[in-house]
């Protein structure tokens, strides 16, 4: 079975994509689409390669290595199942997935490539494992969404605080915080809306897709997703999602 099915409201495949009505093709907006989903983990592969390249693992080392090459690979296969959406890999089939497992793996992926800036990343969750209804392949997409968009506005001494906790029986919150230059307050409103640069971020790598991603994700599976902060004082998005079927 696939990872996502249309719903009714959705629609057809035939009818041309909005944006490609406003003006932006659909060659151009998949070229968006791949960038954002592969360009995280492939840094990552590259970074393992490398390690694997100067010689210096020890057989246990290089065997992860190699594990979490392969794990990255698999994502990339399915997130590219997701974003063609192939026609027999193409429904939601959601359920309970440790949140905080996630998260701790993401954090391991992209380590070397925060160690490099360098910035400091920190997980904190109410338990050791919290369960939410999602998937685990479009959870890593949104926690990669989430690094690949804090990377490019952090600089040295700067950090990522990721927090997870029960707001009630069927909801968990997770709050990914960065003390990054920030965004203007009047700007947060329309931060996850497709295309949307906030002021300031011109000179800055990006398309306006990757926080759009992370919010279409979360509402496939009946989840939300806001954003807090101002100028200068840093960015947490908070993302609400059910921990049961709806």
């Amino acid at each position: 079975m696939g990872l996502f099915k249309r719903r009714s409201d959705e629609k057809p495949q035939n009818q041309p994509l909005p944006e490609a009505q406003s003006g932006i093709s659909e060659i151009a907006l998949l070229r968006r689409m791949l960038s954002h989903n592969v360009r995280m983990p492939m840094a990552v592969i590259s970074g393992y390669g490398d390690l694997l390249k100067k010689g210096l693992l020890n057989e246990s080392e290089k065997e992860k290595c190699i594990e979490n090459i392969c794990e990255n690979i698999f994502y990339m296969n399915q997130v590219l199942k997701i974003v063609l959406d192939d026609e027999n890999d193409s429904s939601i089939n959601p359920g309970s997935v440790d949140v905080v497992e996630t998260a701790w793996k993401l954090k391991n992926y992209v380590k070397d490539i925060a160690s490099k800036i360098p910035i400091e990343i920190t997980i904190n969750s109410s338990r050791p494992q919290m369960y939410a209804w999602t998937e685990t392949i479009p959870l890593m997409k949104v926690f990669y969404q989430l690094f690949d968009n804090a990377f490019k506005y952090l600089g040295p001494g700067n950090s990522i605080q990721i927090s997870i906790y029960d707001v009630d029986d069927n909801n968990l919150m997770i709050v990914f915080r960065d003390d990054g230059p920030g965004v203007p307050k009047e700007a947060l409103p329309q931060l996850f809306d497709q295309g949307f640069r906030a002021p300031g971020s011109e000179k800055r790598p990006g398309t306006g897709f990757g926080l759009y991603n992370v919010k279409t994700t979360i509402e496939q599976y009946h989840g939300t997703v806001t954003a807090t902060g101002d100028i200068d004082k840093g960015l947490s998005v908070v993302i609400m999602i059910p921990t049961k079927g709806q």
